[in-house]
């Protein structure tokens, strides 16, 4: 700028006056804004109420009206705030300060009022169920149906789901409610596993057997054959009593995927159908030539928990003893060891690997003290006694060590068992017993 040409130098001067006019006298709204920034909530409130002439920006309406209401002066922040909306500047935030004056000032009609015109400007989550509470509140729900039907059941929450499925059958609107269950247990939400059940239970309850039975087959498809699928369906069949269906629905699934078809077993059991368990081990035992790996530890549970052990036998006897890892074979004669003794283990010779005894050391020592070598049952009964093993394993323990009695392996598992341990204790009192001869009674030979 050239300072030699008056007019726009005089131009310039009062442009930047004007500036620092209003930098020094702000409008009054702002000063105002300023002031109670620096005051105590009730002193704000008081130099707002004297400035009620002045024109109020929105933000400091809002705070204004939120002072009021803190102030329980309701009927000040609702004329505020509809000041604010004649002129055009509704919004949810407004919405919901009105909703809350008209609750606090115990008016759930108009509080509901409110809540719903700032759903209906931003129709988000927490609005919806800010209402929805509203409404179940109030006891109103037809209103609080109508809101969670308004939208789309992929999109509600699953805590709206389960309100919403809640309502529909208090209403009896079963058609909407099956509509429902499909929406969510074809969707791929945290509760689409619990919404097949439902939806499941819903078709069994009305005696529809085949469509429930179709869809559980529909949803195996569409996962590409995932045994959970099934493990999801079946339990809801089972316990409706319908245990046709439910094998039918296993057999399917051992047809479409014979190999990880072993995981439905545990579910016949889990549900207390232990004869329909086994029968579909045995069914699948059948249907396979190799036993996957990943499978022994369920056939393994199975012969635990139920102590039949023609599942166990007859897998065995499809694997080839340097097949299998030491801990899965001893894992299996454990079975045979508690529930049938030693003798069962001869039928399993080849599989008794040294690998195998070091892992499980208590078949070591029962096929050692069977086979009459008792410093190797000893040695083995050290070992076993310095792991971990169930009430069952340790009385299997003492029986095996009663053998020894009297002989020298006896001494050397009395000196080499952990001191301070349930083995040494058991052995002592074991020992003692042998000591301790007995006194004849007083009156033996007399009176004869």
């Amino acid at each position: 700028m050239r300072f030699d040409q008056p007019l726009p130098f005089a131009l310039a001067i009062c442009t930047f006056a004007g500036l620092a006019l209003a930098l020094l006298h702000p409008k009054p709204s702002v000063r105002i804004e300023g002031e109670i920034a620096m005051m105590e909530p009730s002193v704000a409130l008081q130099r707002l109420d004297a400035a009620d002439d002045i024109d109020i920006q929105p933000n400091l309406a809002l705070t204004y009206a939120a002072l009021a209401i803190e102030a329980g002066e309701f009927d000040v922040a609702k004329t505020v705030l509809t000041r604010l909306q004649s002129q055009g500047q509704d919004t949810p935030e407004i919405e919901l300060m009105l909703a809350n004056a008209a609750r606090l000032s115990g008016n759930p009609k108009s509080e509901m009022d409110h809540l719903a015109a700032a759903y209906a400007i931003t129709p988000t989550v927490t609005l919806r169920q800010q209402l929805g509470l509203a409404y179940r509140a109030d006891r109103q729900p037809a209103q609080e149906r109508a809101l969670l039907l308004s939208v789309s059941g992929v999109d509600l929450t699953s805590h709206d789901a389960r309100r919403l499925a809640d309502l529909l059958r208090q209403s009896r609107q079963f058609v909407l409610l099956e509509a429902l269950y499909l929406d969510r247990a074809d969707g791929d939400g945290p509760d689409a596993d619990d919404a097949k059940q439902l939806f499941i239970n819903h078709l069994l309850e009305g005696g529809r057997l085949t469509e429930a039975h179709q869809h559980a087959m529909r949803w195996f498809a569409a996962s590409r054959q995932d045994q959970h699928m099934l493990q999801t369906a079946i339990p809801a069949f089972l316990n409706w009593g319908a245990l046709d269906e439910a094998m039918s629905l296993a057999l399917s699934g051992l047809q479409a995927a014979p190999t990880k078809a072993y995981q439905l077993i545990v579910v016949f059991l889990d549900t207390g159908q232990q004869g329909s368990a086994l029968a579909f081990q045995q069914a699948w035992l059948d249907h396979n030539g190799d036993i996957p790996p990943e499978a022994w530890p369920v056939l393994i549970d199975i012969a635990e928990r139920t102590g039949y052990l023609a599942g166990l036998r007859t897998a065995i006897s499809k694997t080839a003893p340097e097949a299998l890892p030491a801990d899965t074979i001893s894992a299996v004669m454990l079975q045979f060891l508690r529930y049938q003794g030693p003798a069962s283990l001869y039928s399993f010779s080849a599989y008794l690997r040294r690998d195998v005894l070091q892992h499980q050391p208590l078949i070591g020592a029962a096929w050692a003290a069977d086979q009459s070598n008792q410093i190797n049952s000893a040695a083995f009964l050290i070992a076993a006694a310095k792991g971990e093993m169930t009430e069952w394993d340790w009385l299997i323990w003492g029986n095996i060590a009663a053998t020894l009695k009297g002989s020298s392996a006896y001494q050397t598992l009395l000196t080499g068992a952990p001191a301070q341990s349930r083995a040494s204790s058991a052995l002592q009192l074991g020992f003692m017993a042998i000591r301790k001869q007995p006194v004849p009674p007083l009156s033996a030979g007399k009176g004869d």
